[in-house]
């Protein structure tokens, strides 16, 4: 299907984002981190045709690059060819959530 096809594609992008910070980060930014749990919620704009369009975070984790990450793997993923027309809203656009 179009999900489990774009999550293949934006996985491993998203994984090597976060190791890059994790490697640069260094302890005693990870330590503070880790001390409760780090959520980055976003929406992902695609035009009709799959192309990346635009991230809007409506959550933010403590450390801005952990969403920095999120949203670059999203953009360079793109573009996420032949979507379904079905999944195309009203304002011409397809909302995808994380």
């Amino acid at each position: 299907t179009f999900y489990a096809r774009i999550n293949e594609q934006i996985r491993n992008r998203w994984v090597q984002h976060l190791r890059t910070f994790a490697n640069n980060a260094g302890p005693h930014v990870m330590n503070k981190l880790s001390q409760q749990p780090q959520i980055t919620e976003l929406e992902v704009l695609l035009d009709s045709e799959g192309n990346f369009q635009d991230v809007i975070f409506h959550r933010r984790a403590d450390h801005s690059d952990l969403d920095v990450a999120a949203g670059a793997a999203l953009e360079r993923s793109a573009p996420f060819l032949n979507p379904p027309a079905e999944i195309i809203k009203e304002d011409g656009f397809i909302h995808l959530f994380y």
